[in-house]
């Protein structure tokens, strides 16, 4: 599940609610037994929890700090999602990516068919979802293991899901492959695409 803009924001406003909710109790709670206390025992019991709350609030900026880092560290890490606004977009845009990888080869790969797949989440519980694009091509084999090296270190999140090579060319030494690829998207995409269902 990704988190929006607004939805990060209450958070970090729950977060810093909680944190004040936390001092304010400490500082105000009173002791479960009710009795009532002599002055000269009060003043170190009030001592100690003036130490608490005063702990406590050390911790704050802190915390609020290591959140403002980790939402940093997962938007550095989701740049690597396809974006777009449907899961058919996110597939084009994926198909786009192969086909210009598949131009860089010596000769250039051309896909003799496209299909494109299911929208599945990735897995239970993750934000994430997957789309899928299958396409067949003839290759050498040097050209199927560049390609496949290319696909790897391009900067967007998109694997093989499933490799079939049925047969090849004894003459020509050239394979007859096809290829489905997995790409990664926000879970946005999948709750749309079956709402749409």
């Amino acid at each position: 599940m990704t988190l929006s803009e607004r939805d990060r924001r209450a958070l970090l406003l729950l977060g810093v609610a909680l944190a004040g909710y936390l001092v304010f109790w400490l500082a105000t709670r009173e002791e479960a037994s009710g009795a009532i206390v002599a002055p000269a025992e009060s003043i170190p019991m009030l001592e100690e929890r003036l130490q608490r709350v005063r702990e406590a609030s050390a911790r704050l900026p802190l915390l609020e700090r290591q959140l403002v880092e980790s939402q940093k560290a997962l938007e550095a890490y989701e740049q690597v999602l396809l974006r777009a606004a449907t899961a058919q977009q996110a597939q084009a845009q994926m198909l786009e990516i192969l086909r210009a990888l598949g131009a860089e080869q010596a000769p250039p790969i051309e896909f003799r068919s496209v299909e494109l797949g299911a929208v599945r989440p990735l897995a239970e519980g993750l934000p994430y979802g997957e789309v899928l694009v299958g396409v067949s091509f003839e290759c050498s084999v040097d050209q199927l293991v560049n390609f496949l090296a290319d696909v790897a270190a391009q900067p967007k999140a998109i694997a093989t899901d499933q490799i079939r090579i049925p047969e090849a060319n004894r003459e020509t030494k050239q394979l007859r492959v096809r290829i489905q690829f997995a790409g990664l998207v926000p879970a946005e995409l999948v709750k749309s695409q079956g709402q749409g269902r």
